[in-house]
């Protein structure tokens, strides 16, 4: 795979916020230096956690590269989820645990009242340097030379400063459960629960079961103000409570969306077209992503940024495990927008003009169904977890 540069050395952004460095990466072929350059600096200590870990080139380059940081010495941590990397085999990680890494599945007890999954995507180095990210450890997330059907666009967020330490603490907490064979929803809510961190310009909010998380909490908290909102989702079908809160931006101010033109779930994008006529009646201006799947998830509020893991749907607000860095900074703010503003020259802008000349009578009950599905039925199904939002 080549040599990995130290990824302060990419050629991106670096924004200042209070003593952190923040750059985010957005082309795949940064994403990927990010990653294993920074595993391949550590000194001390890494702590990661991936949804989905794929048994390709990619999954390949990342496991060499942990296993390079135990030859080195490193004290190297790993969490799969059990459900994300259920394709990948035990096997794959062997070589890993003969150089003294150490390994864990999150895999939650198999009931109605925890089908939960951690979909977070976590690199923690030396305790000074943070990624979060919504790319998972496979090629598809990192070649854009694939068609556009098998590859993602994305973006991953670096920290690097005193606020990347604090996402150890919440790290060690995550490790413990995912130690044991079967984890227990109790445990998941009460971590969700107690999470509090610090309140400052970089905030780590973590989304999980529960009626209001502290991603979801402060995401409703900085809508009910905000007057200018760009939203990328990869995956959009929010309850009433998040509608609203959008459509009342749109009036104060300007609010765009951009959502999946492409996906790998076709049944998600008729779920997030049932919501347009709402939407579009509020002045939202909405945009499908045409180059590739879209998997990104950011959300801009004013001059907040919220970058990480979840999407925009019952599942990812209220029955996941979800990690969004909230950070303060007019200037990152206007980075993320500049990024989007290209992402909608690339998008088919849904007007009400077409979305009118395509939703016939049986197209709209085919969006109801799969409304239902992807934001009610699925959430029902994982046992009540995540309760109606208000």
């Amino acid at each position: 795979m080549g040599q990995y540069p130290d990824p302060r050395t990419i050629d991106v952004p670096v924004f200042a916020v209070e003593d952190n460095e923040v750059r985010f990466f957005h082309e795949p072929g940064d994403r990927l230096n990010a990653v294993i350059g920074l595993i391949d600096m550590a000194e001390k200590q890494i702590r990661t956690f991936f949804y989905f870990v794929g048994e390709d080139e990619v999954g390949k380059a990342f496991m060499k590269a942990l296993c390079r940081a135990c030859k080195r010495g490193v004290d190297v941590q790993l969490v799969i989820d059990a459900v994300g990397s259920d394709e990948t085999p035990d096997e794959f990680f062997n070589e890993f645990l003969r150089e003294g890494g150490t390994w864990h599945k999150f895999s939650a007890a198999w009931s109605t009242k925890a089908l939960i999954r951690n979909h977070q995507k976590i690199l923690i180095v030396d305790g000074q340097h943070a990624i979060v990210s919504g790319f998972n450890m496979a090629a598809g997330y990192f070649d854009k030379a694939q068609p556009p059907e098998n590859s993602w666009e994305d973006m991953g967020v670096l920290v690097s400063g005193p606020d990347a330490c604090q996402l150890c603490d919440y790290y060690e907490k995550l490790i413990e459960i995912a130690k044991q064979k079967k984890v227990r929803l109790r445990d998941v809510r009460r971590l969700v629960r107690h999470w509090h961190g610090d309140k400052g310009e970089v905030e780590w909010t973590i989304g999980g079961p529960g009626r209001l998380s502290p991603w979801v909490r402060s995401l409703k908290r900085d809508l009910e103000k905000g007057k200018q909102l760009d939203m990328v989702a990869a995956y959009f079908s929010p309850g009433r409570g998040i509608m609203r809160r959008i459509a009342k931006v749109a009036r104060r101010g300007k609010a765009r969306l951009i959502l999946a033109g492409k996906t790998d779930h076709q049944i998600t994008i008729a779920a997030h077209r049932l919501t347009h006529g709402y939407l579009l009646k509020r002045k939202t201006d909405i945009y499908e992503y045409q180059p590739r799947r879209l998997h990104m998830k950011c959300v801009v509020i004013d001059d907040i940024v919220y970058a990480g893991s979840s999407n925009m749907d019952a599942r990812s607000l209220f029955v996941n495990l979800e990690i969004m860095v909230r950070i303060e900074s007019p200037e990152a703010a206007a980075h993320i927008r500049e990024r989007i503003d290209r992402m909608a020259e690339e998008s088919i802008h849904v007007t009400k003009q077409i979305h009118d000349e395509n939703n016939g009578f049986f197209t709209r009950i085919y969006r109801s169904v799969a409304y239902f599905l992807v934001s009610t039925m699925d959430k029902t199904v994982s046992g009540g977890i995540g309760r109606t939002e208000d």
